[in-house]
């Protein structure tokens, strides 16, 4: 039989049985690894579909080894509850049935003709066991849809055996067989079961309730791959899957007993540490559930939260955005978590960027407690650091042991400099162990902790820190320190281009007022020869002078570094200044409309339909080049988007650079931000399907094509993950401009305006 595998790989589960049913007959054919959709959102998986000579099968491979037994209309497998494979695959085939017999109207309607029409054939939901454990104790109205495999074997061959164990169909399509070669039956099912279109997608590996969401890692190790998953029984539930290879280890680990010395050691750690101080638990990613064969392929699932990003990943994309104080805070909250494992005599021993989680702007977690050293568990010895740990430190250079803590607060102390400096520290040598650099920081800008980072890296065991919680102390005291308030002021004095805001006035005369309130004001002038636009905060949105001096430093700082290495598509800084009641930065001033008042007039670009597809996707890449450079803008709208009237050039953004009082926190636009909530860069995302809403309802575009856009910005925000990608969009956008469609000019030029405005209304309403 030719199987054809529509989604992503099969599971490891089903490779025996699919082998099996390779060996029935060539002239039949099927399908594997499809989900289908049974409502919003929902999909259920189907192993294998079978085209046979008079009926199509929908078959759930099983592979169960203990033992099954069957209560309150509920299957076991050993002590876990499997719910019904029967009713599932059941309900699964009368919804496929129905979305079948809806796809076959449409396909006889177009071609008319009595001769041309199709019948639909039977279609039966099946459950195939593959594994040792029988079947003999599940409930007897169940038995007529779930067989041995060798039992199936035997009778699906012959068709009087196959209506003897499945029954005979009502019709079978004696003009147009379903498995002879040329027959209409193959090009119908080979569209039907398209899992680019209609109600199957491609199917992806589970893992209980769990289902990845891509079979790309997210992190490699020797042992093992992680992905991201995605509960499917609770919605926006995620989760990290740990998938382990152990034939890549050494042979001592292959064997049963050396699997087990690994395999689920993490889980028992937690209970330890959850066990001794309940608080753990919410410092530590949680297991949630694991493969209780634990073979060869073993694998578990730990909980997480969207927007809980490891820390490498979270360096490269969001932590540009952290000011120092923020930056302080995240090192402290970190070593909190380490200073709780220390606390109870214990040491994690794979602290690093793969194992530290950070969610925006301060929430820390660690993960990767597999190598921990803890007195109830039993240790794995020295043997087993080896390959686990991460990341190598002086003490173990020449091959002798280091002392459980005295590690973590090395390994500590390189997450620290991350978090503070963006990268880890230098090595000298290559192969070298990391060591402190203070030309790392060459502003001084944390000055006050320069020394505490040269303990924590120091290559002596000796000179370090004793434990996290010596560590966390130590930070504390250096990182409270102020910097000398005359060192702060010398460095504020930097900026300092006006001595007030009088000279201001005077220097940068006011050609055109934008806007004035308490806290800022700003108007359109000139500078040095150009015409600059002029923001200005004053004192109030900052309130107490002296306390507020090294957050305003910060602002400064970060301000200045955007103005030396603009962020692509952003309208260029000129200046940025200070004095001691106002802050000011000039900005290259560009004369062009916002998009707020070109979607207002209906002007420019959005005078057609053409034109404003063609913004959207100029949009779009320039989102994505601004992400890819490790900047977001935070805060996009219409309002902050100039807009070129001609096709040719590239919409602008402004306004990404904002001060606002402490206790506001970030400034965002509740209209343009999800109510999901998320970092700078999913806000950007969603904004820009808001964006493109408004732009195709204002440029008119209707039809099949508003359809298909309603349906990409739908994927854009629901993802998953939500609002994690531009793809869709930019994508359906470029279908839609192929230059294929030349009639789509002239459909956009004989509709009307008030039936477009109307359709694509329609449709969004239906999305949303």
């Amino acid at each position: 039989m030719d199987i054809r595998n529509q989604g992503q790989g099969v599971h490891a589960r089903e490779i025996h049985g699919l082998g099996q049913l390779r060996h029935l007959p060539e002239r039949w054919y099927a399908y594997t690894n499809l989900e289908v959709s049974v409502g919003p959102g929902r999909y259920r998986e189907i192993d294998a579909i079978m085209v046979t000579d008079d009926r199509v099968l929908l078959v759930d491979l099983k592979d169960w080894k203990q033992r099954i037994t069957c209560g309150d209309g509920r299957w076991y497998h050993g002590n876990l509850d499997m719910g019904s494979p029967v009713s599932k695959i059941r309900f699964v085939a009368r919804t496929v049935v129905e979305a079948f017999r809806a796809r076959l109207r449409e396909h006889n309607e177009q071609h008319g003709l009595d001769s041309a029409k199709l019948r639909a054939p039977l279609i039966q939901g099946i459950v195939v066991q593959c594994g040792p454990a029988t079947l003999d104790e599940i409930v007897s109205n169940e038995k007529s849809s779930a067989f041995m495999l060798d039992d199936f074997m035997r009778f699906i061959v012959a068709a009087d055996t196959r209506a003897a164990f499945l029954g005979s169909p009502h019709h079978v399509d004696q003009r147009n067989p379903l498995t002879v070669a040329g027959s209409p039956w193959r090009s119908f099912f080979a569209s039907f079961f398209n899992a680019s279109d209609g109600p199957f997608r491609p199917g992806t590996r589970r893992y209980g309730p769990y289902r990845a969401l891509s079979d790309r890692p997210t992190f490699t190790h020797q042992a093992y791959l992680e992905f991201d998953v995605e509960d499917e029984n609770v919605s926006a539930a995620t989760g990290l899957l740990r998938r382990w290879d152990f034939s890549q280890l050494d042979t001592r680990f292959q064997t049963e007993t050396g699997r087990n010395e690994i395999a689920g050691r993490e889980r028992k750690v937690i209970a330890y540490l959850n066990d001794r101080n309940p608080n753990i638990g919410a410092m530590i990613l949680q297991p949630k559930v694991d493969d209780g064969e634990r073979g060869v392929g073993y694998w578990e699932v730990f909980e997480t939260r969207r927007r809980l990003k490891r820390l490498a990943e979270f360096t490269a994309t969001e932590a540009r955005h952290l000011a120092k104080l923020e930056r302080l805070e995240l090192v402290r909250q970190f070593l909190a978590k380490v200073k709780a494992i220390h606390d109870q005599d214990a040491a994690h021993l794979d602290i690093g960027s793969h194992s530290v989680w950070v969610e925006p702007p301060t929430l820390v977690r660690l993960s990767h407690l597999l190598a921990a050293r803890i007195d109830d568990v039993e240790s794995l010895g020295e043997r087993r650091y080896s390959f686990l740990s991460s990341t190598k430190i002086p003490d173990e250079a020449d091959g002798s042991a280091a002392n459980p803590k005295s590690k973590d607060c090395f390994l500590a102390g390189v997450v620290a400099h991350q978090m503070v400096f963006d990268v880890a520290p230098p090595a000298p040598s290559p192969g070298a162990p990391p060591k402190w650099d203070r030309l790392v920081d060459a502003d001084d800008s944390f000055q006050t902790i320069h020394a505490w980072f040269e303990k924590a890296l120091s290559w002596a065991g000796s000179s370090r820190f004793a434990d996290a919680g010596a560590m966390l102390d130590a930070f504390n005291a250096a990182a409270n320190a102020p910097l000398p308030s005359d060192e702060t002021l010398a460095r504020l004095e930097r900026y300092r281009v006006w001595k007030t805001q009088r000279q201001i006035s005077a220097e940068l005369p006011c050609d055109r007022d934008i806007s004035a309130n308490d806290f800022s004001e700003s108007w359109m002038s000139h500078y040095e020869g150009a015409q600059v636009f002029v923001k200005m905060w004053k004192s109030s949105a900052w309130g107490g002078q002296q306390s507020e001096r090294p957050r305003i430093l910060d602002f400064l700082e970060r301000a200045d570094f955007l103005r030396v290495s603009p962020p692509p598509g952003c309208a260029p800084i000129r200046k940025v200044a200070w004095i001691p009641d106002a802050i000011v930065v000039l900005r290259e001033w560009i004369d062009l409309p916002t998009l707020q008042e070109t979607i207002a007039g209906r002007a420019g670009q959005l005078a057609s339909a053409e034109g404003g597809l063609l913004l959207i996707g100029k949009l779009c890449r320039l989102i994505v080049d601004l992400h890819q450079s490790g900047f977001a803008h935070g805060d996009l709208k219409p309002a902050n988007i100039l807009v070129p009237a001609s096709q040719e050039q590239t919409p602008v953004l402004i306004d990404f650079l904002e001060f606002s009082a402490e206790g506001d926190g970030e400034v965002v636009s509740a209209a343009y931000a999800p109510m999901s909530g998320g970092d700078r860069f999913a806000r950007d995302r969603f904004a820009l399907t808001k964006i493109a809403e408004e732009v195709f309802l204002a440029c008119e575009v209707g039809g099949t094509d508003a359809i298909a856009l309603t349906k990409a910005i739908r994927e854009c925000r629901e993802g998953p993950p939500a609002n994690a990608s531009l793809l869709p969009l930019s994508e359906c956008i470029e279908r839609i401009l192929a230059p294929k469609s030349s009639h789509r000019s002239r459909w956009y030029g004989c509709r009307s305006r008030a039936r477009s405005q109307a359709n694509f209304s329609r449709t969004k309403a239906y999305s949303v």
